[in-house]
This record gives C-alpha cells, structure tokens and sequence, in this order.
C-alpha cells in the first residue's frame, strides 16, 4: 500500500548561512552542495563556506531550487546563492530510507518548480511525497531498507561485473608511455581535426517510447535524456557528443547507436583515429573550454569550429599523437578500476 506523506511530518528546514560567491572559496575538502544538477548537488570541494558559514552534519537531505532532493551522508556546507533547503530528520532515520525519501521527494515534485517558480521553504513544507505503508498511514521502513538493501548490491555487483570485463580489455597496456609533462603539446583549431555533424530536432510530442537512447543538452547520465523507438538522419556511435546548448560545452562518448538532439554536435576524427580511449582524453580536453561560454556567448557552430584545443604532439612535433592519448586513457583507466577493485575488497558486509 502507497500513502502521501508531507515534508513536515519528518523534517525540520534549517537555515542556510554562507558566502554568494561559491567561485570564490578557497579549494579544499568539504563539498560545497548548491543547485548543481548531478553530483549529489556538489558544486566543488572548499576549505570552508566563506563569511557566517555553517558546517552541517551528514547525515540530512538537501533539496535545491527545483525540488531535486539529495541525501548528504558527509559534513557539508552550502551556500546562500544556491537556493538550498536543508532537511532535518525529526526522528533517526536510516541513510537507506533517508536515500528513498530523497527519490520519492524528487519524483513527486518533477516539473513542479523552475526560476520563475522555485522550491522556497514555504513551498517545500507544504509538498507531500509517497511511502510504502502497511496499514495506511505509518510508513513501512523495514520495507524500505530491504528494497534499497537489494538496489544497492544489484547496482555493486552489476558495476563489479563491468569494471572486470573492463581490466580484461586494458591487458597490456603501456605502463612506460612518457607523462603529460614530458609530452610537447600543441595547439589545433576543432575544425581541423573533426568532421563536425549536428543533431535533429525531435519534440518531446514526436518521441515514441523505445530502447534507442536519445542524447540531450544534458551534463549528466553520459548525455542520455529519454530512450526513444524514433530514429533520423542524426543516428550514430562510435563518436563524441557536444553540447552547444544547454549544458554548453560537455562532452560524452557513445560507442552505442543512438540519436541526437539539435542542442548536440557529433563529432567524428578526420584521422579516422575514432576509438572509446581517445574520445575520453579528448572529452577532457574540450570540457577545459567550458569557463568561457555562457548563455550570453554561446557555444555554436562557427565558434566550436574556430575553437583552439591542446593536444599531446608525435615525436616530429607536427601532428597530435592519438597513440600515446589512447594509452594513456587506458592506464589512467587502469588505475581507476584496480583502485575500486582493491576498495572492494577492502569492503565488509554485516
């Protein structure tokens, strides 16, 4: 049995203290959570929250302008500008219903709220959200936690599944390749090393539920924002896709066929030298622009194609040097999935 719940039965709204300018707090390591989509809401990492700043406990819930709730398991600070509500649990709760909470909240208040309309403290009290219950009116928490118990190690194993399929694939990597200090690096124009394609425009009226990604203007979920059965003259893989819009100027590989909106630029190697390892350092490469583009100074296409890029140079200091980028990707990669293999290993469960 489903019943609504309201905010206020479970949580007291504290208050936000801190400093406007979040690009301006000295680099540290204390999340700073703001209206940031993705990333639990985490802007950056701080030293601490600037002037009148409060260093919050984990253990509670944000819930930004939008009404997208996050849980904060570690000591946080948020800042004033970011149009933060922080959720006190009235009662112990535990980090798996508080991480339920967090998605039933989310859900219940998608579409809701925007900037001419944003998710206030007032506005959020009044907001109700769905949990199990057994008899109508408690919530069942032991239900709760068994669910989320069996999400979490479905989730665990399914990446530990990806992650050792992984390291079969980077067998024999290059650990001796030169470093990016030792490496000369040059400077190229993107239309001169990509075959530049757009999107299509499909309205959210003209889609038709299906397995086919469709990749949006989006800075999260690697670019994918609806599965689709359309296709048009956008289908692709195997190729890097760009924001111009929206999320300007993030990157994300596809090596799966899918479709593009007309917010996202599909970007192909005139070399030919299209590969998962390269597509990565790349992205990286292009995502170091971001700062300069704005909703005001867009990214499109004639500034994309003039756009200057640092790439790593072959040893004739002529042309940029695909090889030593894949193999390092790889290594780097390497690095990354032996880290969380180890960190696993590491791991009890009681």
């Amino acid at each position: 049995m489903i019943n609504y719940f309201s905010i206020s039965d479970f949580f007291d709204i504290l208050q936000v203290k801190g400093d406007s300018q979040a690009k301006l707090l000295t680099s540290g390591e204390q999340p700073l959570v703001t209206a940031q989509v993705g990333d639990n809401g985490i802007i950056k990492f701080v030293a601490d929250g600037g002037e009148d700043s409060i260093l919050f406990s984990g253990g509670l819930v944000t819930v930004d302008m939008f009404g997208k709730a996050n849980f904060q398991p570690h000591e946080f600070y948020s800042a004033s500008h970011g149009h933060v509500n922080i959720l006190k649990p009235k009662d112990a709760l535990s980090p798996d219903v508080l991480r339920y909470i967090c998605a039933s909240i989310t859900k219940s208040m998608d579409g809701k709220f925007s900037f001419a309309n944003m998710c206030t403290q007032s506005r959020l009290l009044n907001q109700r959200f769905y949990l199990p219950s057994a008899d109508g009116s408690v919530p069942d928490f032991q239900q709760i936690n068994d669910y989320v118990d069996g999400l979490i190690a479905k989730k665990k194993k399914s990446y530990l599944d990806f992650v050792t399929r992984s390291l079969d694939d980077l067998r024999g990597v290059d650990s001796s390749i030169p470093s990016m200090e030792e490496k000369e690096w040059g400077e190229f124009k993107m239309e001169d090393i990509f075959d530049i394609k757009p999107g299509t425009r499909l309205t959210t009226a003209d889609m038709a539920s299906g397995d086919r990604p469709f990749i949006g203007a989006s800075d999260s979920n690697n670019g994918i924002t609806n599965f689709v059965n359309n296709t048009n003259e956008s289908l692709d893989q195997n190729v890097l896709g760009l924001n111009y819009n929206g999320s300007i100027c993030e990157a994300f590989y596809h090596p799966y066929e899918c479709i593009f909106s007309d917010d996202v630029k599909r970007l192909h190697l005139k070399c030919g030298h299209d590969n998962k390892y390269v597509f990565l350092f790349i992205k990286t490469v292009i995502l170091k622009q971001k700062g300069k583009y704005t909703y005001g100074y867009k990214f499109n296409e004639p500034r994309m194609r003039r756009q200057s890029i640092m790439l790593p140079l072959t040893s004739d200091g002529k042309n940029p040097d695909w090889l030593w980028m894949e193999e390092f990707s790889k290594k780097e990669l390497l690095k990354k999935y032996q880290s969380y293999i180890s960190y696993q290993s590491g791991c009890t469960t009681e």
